[in-house]
């Protein structure tokens, strides 16, 4: 514990109060609803069991609390969190919604019993999110002593609890004691979990982000209509001409594909382990039209190049090529004009390879060109084509690498200016775009909301007080480190994920911010904003953040005449005079979310 006796105490008494008076009163709510001799068959119920399962699966309770409650459901057993969970997920016809519904920050005058278990979780979790060494001072105690006392005293009068208030009491002005030792492995088990909980998720926040189309991380805007048509036509009408054309070469020479792929094993081996593909013949199947574009473009050329005329080897070379260029292709696609001759060149090799196949390949090409020239693009399939696109190219061919790729020239550039004396003849932008990233939908928007209140807060564009502390002290560390840079200030915080605007005067403090982004503490704060919104929520969150590629390339192409380039979600740095703003973008007016993967 802390090595400060008085602020111990009023952690371990926060501690006590949460844990025996709190988990007390949460359970007699229960048992107000759902009388114990009236619990097991509550539980057995085919509806409660169906809600459970749902309940899992969502992640909403682990695979350990679902086989407790459906096992051997005992309330008396059962600690607050999961007391508090199961009342608002399985008492939804008795317990009142909160104002601002279940998935968002409650308001503050929102007195609710759906809105006092909310706050009561989240208090529960702040108290774990200090972990058994914590401290918390005289001022924070009194506040949290004052909003528990509150809610509990609200949930009591449900019950008709007459004795809440004297218990409240007892347990403020008790002094410590030995006995209270026996609080410490349970917040030390608490803290565990939600450490172990956090530390898995940060390993998977690769994975996330794999699921997650690379595009929305990365792009502040949806990507152009024009690479969606662009895209689609290269997958699928790639991979038709690219399939048949290997087809007729297997039949013209009288190959039979699995010995090939018996025969071939180690080139085959070679080519799945450079695109990140399974390592074996059996899994890369034989249905070549599942192989990926540059998977059967480079067998093609690897096996049956001598037999194919010239046009058809540069064709099926070209779409080799254009399939690993996704990314940098998809910058292109930001300007039309410069982005014409891509959407020329794959219309054209997909037709050289049709003219010597099937007239029904050929009839196939033709529908396909105009279908993604003039018909409106369906979002779904092109969302899946983006994320296959990334999936089959190797890292060095990832959006990922275009991105570092291009923050390194912007900063190359800005560097050049500054050996030069060289000074910005106008503001430029950089936007840093932060994503949350869960398991359930539901939980990444909530923990999306609670950050931008937070940046609101921070800011001062809001007077909604919140109570966020930790998530606070996270984005007040990355302010402050931004304000501390020479001319650098946060102009605006935008709403499409989350974008905040910063502004700077002069190329050494772009220099310095995006030195920051990099940098260990940003990486820290990062960390714990995910640790602290995983706490609140109740589900493992992470937070990301890149630069948006658009503002990067806006800025370098002022600087160096070069493309420009948009992003998704981001935070502006304008380099003149920096300032920090936030602001909603006019898209969040309605309910969807860019978060989906």
């Amino acid at each position: 514990m802390s090595d400060n006796p008085e602020r111990c105490a009023n952690y371990l008494k926060i501690v006590r109060l949460i844990v025996d008076v709190g988990t007390d009163t949460v359970r007699d709510l229960f048992y107000f609803y759902k009388p114990k001799e009236r619990v097991a068959a509550f539980f057995a119920s085919h509806t409660i069991l169906d809600e459970l399962f749902d309940l899992k699966q969502r992640h909403v309770i682990t695979s350990e609390q679902f086989e407790k409650l459906t096992n051997d459901p005992n309330p008396d057993e059962i600690d607050i969190s999961l007391l508090i969970t199961i009342l608002v997920n399985l008492f939804k016809w008795t317990v009142d919604e909160p104002e601002n519904g279940w998935n968002n920050p409650t308001a503050e005058d929102d007195v609710t019993l759906g809105a006092d278990l909310l706050r009561l979780k989240k208090l529960r979790n702040s108290i774990v999110g200090h972990s058994p060494d914590g401290n918390i001072s005289n001022e924070v105690f009194e506040d949290l002593w004052e909003q528990t006392s509150c809610i509990l005293t609200r949930i009591a009068e449900i019950t008709h609890s007459d004795t809440i208030s004297v218990v409240i009491e007892r347990y403020k002005s008790s002094p410590l004691d030995k006995n209270d030792d026996k609080y410490i492995p349970l917040l030390r088990q608490w803290y565990e979990e939600s450490m172990s909980a956090i530390s898995n998720l940060q390993l998977r926040v690769q994975e996330l982000c794999e699921k997650t189309n690379e595009f929305m991380l990365f792009f502040k805007s949806d990507i152009p209509d024009r690479y969606k048509r662009y895209a689609l036509l290269l997958t699928e009408g790639g991979m038709l001409v690219l399939a048949d054309v290997f087809r007729r070469e297997l039949s013209k020479n009288g190959d039979c594909l699995e010995k090939i792929l018996e025969r071939k094993w180690e080139f085959f081996k070679t080519l799945t382990v450079k695109e990140g593909s399974a390592c074996s013949h059996v899994k890369l199947g034989t249905n070549v039209s599942k192989w990926g574009l540059q998977t059967l473009a480079k067998t093609i050329l690897h096996l049956y190049a001598p037999g194919l005329s010239r046009m058809e080897y540069k064709a099926v070379r070209a779409i080799m090529e254009a399939s690993g260029d996704y990314a940098k292709t998809a910058l292109v696609s930001l300007d039309s004009d410069k982005f014409r001759p891509y959407w020329t060149d794959i219309v054209t090799n997909i037709s050289i390879l049709a003219v010597g196949l099937e007239d029904n390949t050929q009839i196939l090409c033709q529908d396909l060109i105009k279908k993604y020239d003039t018909e409106p693009i369906d979002e779904y399939a092109a969302h899946n084509c983006l994320t296959q696109l990334g999936k089959n190219c190797s890292e060095m061919q990832r959006l990922v690498h275009q991105y570092i790729e291009t923050k390194e020239k912007l900063k190359q550039a800005v560097e050049q200016m500054r050996r030069e004396g060289a000074g910005f003849g106008s503001d430029h932008a950089v936007e840093l775009k932060m994503m949350t990233h869960g398991k359930t939908e539901e939980k990444q928007k909530l923990a999306e909301n609670i950050l931008f209140t937070v940046w609101q807060k921070a800011m001062s564009l809001s007077d909604d007080p919140g109570n966020f502390e930790a998530i606070e002290e996270a984005v007040n560390r990355i302010l402050e480190g931004i304000k501390h840079l020479p001319n650098v200030k946060v102009e605006t915080v935008e709403r499409h994920c989350i974008i905040v605007n910063v502004v700077c005067s002069f190329n050494v403090g772009l220099l310095q911010l995006l030195d920051f982004i990099e940098s260990v503490l940003f990486t820290e704060c990062m960390q714990s904003l995910s640790q602290s919104l995983s706490a609140f929520c109740g589900e493992e969150i992470v937070v990301t953040a890149f630069c948006s590629i658009e503002s990067l390339l806006e800025t370098m192409s002022h600087i160096r005449d070069e493309e420009v380039i948009s992003s998704t979600m981001s935070v502006k740095v304008k380099c003149f005079h920096c300032r920090l703003r936030v602001q909603v973008s006019q898209d969040d007016t309605d309910d969807k979310t860019v978060n989906n993967y």
